[in-house]
């Protein structure tokens, strides 16, 4: 852990990667976010959110530093050339930057597009039709607002017969982080049941409250996305029905349903889906049949595995940068993206996977 502080630190500070930033002509950055609030209130259940201002940050940064901004169709053509024509110099490729965000919150129409507009840069959404249709926010959203709220010193939980002492601040964060990866690797048949069990913990006034007092969680409907299309800015993705982490655990026909029914519902009310995103979007949050099925069905697809993307990249499990708020975080992991073990990493991930699907 030291290590990995001690290179982030030198990352920050150097002056020389800094001017390798500056200087770099031929890359491509895909970036993924989530929601964008005006203000925090409460880190820990709005840690999807990021501020308007630490955005602003981020756009600067790469604007000083000489990215062009695109969109997935211009991303997908600039693979496609790439791939198509081996005549292309080493740096034909152009310095691109691509912002995706995740899960299709309400303020990604309320407060991010007017801040898109200022600059002029265009964004993609990935939606959970499921979501958008029911207006039904976010299985983690749930578990961190009830574990943070609830009185209970122990909870009980039948469906994973478990009992789990909240008394204080830092066993209510174990019993997160334990709950969460339970979330992010259990079928989903026992998340639901898992997360209704979790909602009981408040009663529906203290729901109401709160969901009133985050609405930062909030989710777009469907004329709020039908309304955001009609933008060139913008465009939308598939992140499936529900946040389904398709993962080897999860029921083969469920998984099938959750890709191809969203694209189709997503294509239904806005003519096209040619993106997807997966949920989560470890390495090991894809099965062999997510990948084939998506490889099918859309033209690009994204993961969560950081690294900056190139003409050898996947084009159905291309690396995103998660970016952090803080700016000098977002910069150290921006270069971070581009060191070599980094890319190493992620094509060993890449090809196992490949190869165990082949």
């Amino acid at each position: 852990m030291q290590r990995k502080q001690d290179l982030i630190d030198f990352l920050i500070n150097n002056p020389i990667f800094e001017l390798y930033i500056k200087k770099l002509k031929n890359c491509i950055c895909c970036f993924y976010y989530h929601g964008i609030e005006n203000k925090i209130i409460d880190p820990f259940i709005q840690q999807e959110q990021i501020t308007t201002a630490q955005l602003t940050k981020h756009i600067l940064y790469l604007k000083h530093n000489g990215f062009e901004f695109i969109n997935l169709s211009d991303l997908y053509n600039v693979l496609n050339r790439l791939n198509n024509d081996c005549l292309l110099g080493p740096n034909s490729m152009g310095k691109y930057a691509i912002f995706t965000f995740d899960d299709g919150y309400l303020n990604n129409k309320t407060i991010l597009l007017p801040l898109m507009k200022i600059y002029q840069i265009p964004f993609t959404v990935f939606i959970n039709t499921n979501h958008v249709t029911n207006r039904k926010r976010h299985l983690f959203y749930f578990l961190r607002t009830a574990l943070s709220f609830c009185k209970n010193k122990v909870i009980s939980l039948e469906t994973i017969k478990k009992n789990y002492n909240i008394s204080t601040p830092l066993n209510k964060l174990k019993c997160y982080n334990e709950l969460a990866s339970l979330y992010r690797t259990l079928p989903q048949r026992i998340v639901i049941i898992l997360n209704l069990e979790i909602q009981s913990l408040l009663n529906i006034n203290e729901w109401n409250k709160l969901n009133n007092q985050f609405n930062s969680e909030e989710v777009l409907s469907w004329d709020d996305i039908i309304e955001m299309n009609n933008d060139k800015l913008v465009d939308f993705g598939s992140h499936g029905l529900d946040h389904f982490i398709c993962h080897n655990s999860q029921d083969p026909d469920e998984t099938k349903m959750q890709i191809i029914k969203s694209k189709a519902i997503i294509k239904g009310k806005l003519g096209k889906c040619n993106w997807f995103s997966y949920p989560n979007g470890r390495i090991q949050d894809i099965s062999k049949l997510a990948y084939d099925i998506v490889k099918s069905e859309f033209k690009l697809a994204f993961s969560t595995v950081r690294a900056n993307i190139d003409k050898n990249s996947n084009k159905h499990l291309l690396p995103r940068i998660i970016p952090y708020c803080n700016l000098s975080r977002y910069r150290a992991n921006l270069k971070i993206s581009f060191l070599k073990f980094t890319k190493q990493k992620y094509e060993r991930e890449i090809v196992n996977l490949v190869k165990s699907i082949s």
